[in-house]
């Protein structure tokens, strides 16, 4: 079956009509083009930051950098923090003023230290939606699988598409992670 696309001027809108050569007759109506579009740039237009704040748990250095052009391009706020002056008391007095978290596991050292420090901040504050950022992992790790500790992974070297992708899974997984616990 073949099927061909013609469009039609409707309103100040263009639709396209697709029609099948399939016994001479037209199978599908008239789809608004316009509203796909609508749908996905609502997709792509929510505020990526609402609060209009990230900490990162983690120097000064590339990621960080990537980080932080988003951020700017979002017009929201990002303070980087060594880990010993993150304590998961500030995190959990801050955690309904922040959008996320970002830690960098590179930065942290060793697997098992940054494993905990993860597991620290997701008790000391579970509605916090969790980024971890690493050179040492396979590649991105978009899955739920590690929601215990994280709500994704992403392997370094970061790229503002990757780290948009990561941010809205990170959010969707973490809305996971708290259906789960209920």
């Amino acid at each position: 079956m073949f099927r061909f696309l013609q469009a039609k001027t409707t309103g100040n809108a263009i639709a396209f009509e697709a029609s099948s050569m399939r016994r001479g007759r037209a199978v599908e109506p008239v789809l608004p083009v316009l509203d796909l579009y609508r749908q996905a740039d609502d997709y792509l237009d929510a505020a990526l930051l609402p609060k209009g704040m990230v900490v990162m748990c983690g120097e000064a250095g590339r990621p960080a950098a990537e980080l932080s052009f988003l951020v700017q391009r979002e017009q929201a706020r990002l303070a980087i923090v060594e880990e010993e002056g993150l304590s998961t008391e500030w995190i959990a007095a801050n955690a309904s003023r922040i959008d996320f978290l970002v830690v960098d596991a590179d930065y942290m050292g060793d697997v098992t230290d940054t494993v905990d420090f993860c597991l620290r901040v997701r008790r000391a504050a579970p509605e916090l939606p969790m980024v971890l950022i690493s050179s040492e992992v396979r590649g991105d790790d978009l899955t739920c699988e590690r929601m215990m500790a994280c709500d994704v992974t992403l392997k370094l070297p970061l790229t503002q598409s990757k780290l948009q992708t990561g941010i809205r899974t990170a959010f969707q997984n973490h809305a996971y992670f708290l259906n789960s616990r209920s």
